[in-house]
């Protein structure tokens, strides 16, 4: 599990900042953006992730590990000039209690990072947070990128056409699964 939460860690910030790359990449870093969340020396990101509660224990490495990596290319001059700044709010995957210090309104905390303004969320956490937020998201125009979920959802651009998954859907990974345990295992 440890394994395999660290590789989606890497892969998520990788493709985060590769992301970042090609997107501001495409503005001369000295003119000024009518983007909301990019600046000339700037680009605000956010995500809703459970920092705390029951289900931090797995995924809130997975935030602490892109955010590592945007601190990494902001020290190393940012991209095209740009600093990432890139704002985590602890949802708790939505479960009140449970060890969850910090606030379970997935749609009031997104509203905030609506309103602060970010240019997408990246790498929040959940089918049914995310699945509460999609609407919102959309009629903002703020991308949701690299939901971590294995929802079906996330990877049909015709519905959902600002909104990107990065994973194997749940039906996909099964399959997987049950190939390697009937090719490996079968006895």
């Amino acid at each position: 599990m440890q394994g395999t939460v660290r590789r989606r860690a890497a892969a998520l910030a990788s493709a985060g900042a590769l992301l970042m790359g090609v997107v501001v990449t495409a503005a001369p870093s000295g003119a000024a953006s009518a983007t909301p969340g990019v600046t000339a020396t700037q680009v605000t990101i956010g995500a809703t992730v459970p920092l705390t509660g029951i289900a931090s224990q797995g995924y809130s490495e997975v935030a602490k590990a892109a955010n590592a990596v945007f601190k990494w290319v902001n020290s190393h001059g940012g991209i095209n000039g740009r600093k990432i700044n890139f704002i985590l709010k602890d949802d708790c995957y939505g479960t009140p209690g449970f060890g969850c210090t910090g606030n379970p309104n997935t749609v009031q905390l997104t509203k905030e990072l609506i309103s602060t303004p970010v240019f997408a969320t990246v790498g929040s956490l959940g089918t049914p947070t995310q699945d509460s937020v999609r609407s919102l998201l959309n009629s903002a125009h703020v991308p949701q990128l690299f939901v971590n979920s294995g929802s079906k959802d996330w990877n049909n651009a015709r519905v959902y056409p600002t909104l990107y998954g990065w994973q194997p859907s749940y039906t996909v990974e099964s399959k997987i699964l049950g190939w390697y345990i009937n090719r490996h295992l079968a006895n």
